[in-house]
């Protein structure tokens, strides 16, 4: 319920395909959103633009009139009954139909959306990334894209937790480091996410997906938990995918990320969630409960708004905030749509 996420493989996004789950953009310009954009673009005189669904990316905040904002916030509210009536249907039906393959894609001149030295310099920074943490395995059997999107999530952590060691439990010195993901869709960064955070702890990772909606289906037939598990044999491990609702998950955690979480009514209804799951404030308090005592939190949102909303939420919940800084990468071919993005650093305190 946290992450808004996207795609199958390789550059087609996750689009549903089969009664009760919801169509996601395949390519810019498909979803309803753009085409009321193109439809009303004569109204405020600027061409329509385009909309990309990518790890977690929500559309680009839209510059054009204030009818138009209007509209397609009223476009969203439209969608309260059949987003409850489709989310029912897919967690009624639970649509699964196995792991599928993963395509492997070359990974030559994977930044040619780049020019010159911020080329170079986003090539060097990947080397460095797949060198630090063995990222070999996903870029030898990963679609660009979604190698894409896993190095320049490990390019964000990195920077995020850069200079704040991992604490382990006073006296314990466990060795593995429990983490939960909240929000996990298909979990297509799941490799980077436990690379990262396994060079953070100094060990072993015991990592825990859940999602709320893990049950739309793709074009392909697949849905998205039958995704995340192809996801998760690339890693290996104490890894675990669950569809379920985090505010009834147990257990306590040194680590807990969430990423792009719903802190607005229209960024869910948009996602076609029922409104009913709209829960950012117990969805944060229960983030932190879960956490031990100095465990950390890490979020990332769309922007700088989201962020402080996230902080406050977590804080009055009883975090401490450590770090937050911007989350834009070149790394990832969506980069002028993430100029905006924030990832956070927060400590249950002790």
């Amino acid at each position: 319920m946290g992450l808004r996420n996207r795609r199958l493989h390789g550059r087609a996004n996750c689009r549903a395909a089969s009664i009760g789950c919801r169509w996601v953009a395949a390519k810019p310009g498909d979803t309803p959103d753009a085409t009321i954009r193109r439809t009303l673009s004569w109204w405020s005189g600027e061409p329509p633009r385009c909309v990309g669904f990518c790890y977690g990316l929500m559309p680009a905040p839209f510059d054009g009139s204030d009818v138009t904002a209007v509209l397609r916030r009223v476009w969203a509210w439209t969608r309260v009954p059949w987003n409850a009536a489709a989310f029912a249907m897919r967690r009624r039906i639970g649509w699964r139909r196995g792991v599928p393959a993963i395509r492997a894609e070359a990974k030559g001149r994977l930044f040619d959306y780049l020019e010159g030295r911020a080329r170079r310099d986003a090539e060097r920074r990947e080397a460095e990334l797949r060198q630090r943490y063995a990222l070999e395995p996903l870029h030898a059997s990963s679609s660009r894209w979604d190698y894409r999107d896993n190095v320049g999530l490990a390019d964000v952590l990195e920077r995020l937790l850069d200079g704040a060691t991992y604490e382990p439990v006073s006296g314990v010195g466990s060795a593995r480091l429990r983490v939960c993901d909240v929000g996990a869709k298909n979990w297509c960064y799941v490799f980077a996410l436990q690379r990262v955070l396994r060079s953070w702890g100094g060990g072993e990772v015991d990592l825990l997906g859940v999602e709320i909606d893990g049950y739309p289906v793709y074009r392909d037939g697949y849905s998205r938990a039958d995704w995340a598990e192809a996801y998760i044999a690339q890693v290996g491990g104490a890894t675990r995918y669950t569809v379920s609702d985090f505010r009834q998950q147990q257990g306590e955690f040194d680590v807990v990320t969430i990423f792009y979480p719903f802190v607005t009514r229209y960024a869910l209804l948009r996602w076609g969630l029922p409104l009913h799951l709209y829960q950012p404030r117990a969805i944060l308090d229960h983030a932190v409960a879960r956490l031990r005592p100095g465990g950390a939190l890490i979020a990332l949102t769309q922007t700088d708004d989201e962020c402080q909303r996230v902080v406050q939420m977590a804080s009055a919940s009883g975090a401490r905030l450590v770090r937050s800084l911007s989350a834009a990468s070149d790394l990832v071919s969506y980069r002028a749509r993430c100029e905006s993005r924030r990832a956070v650093l927060l400590r249950r305190e002790e």
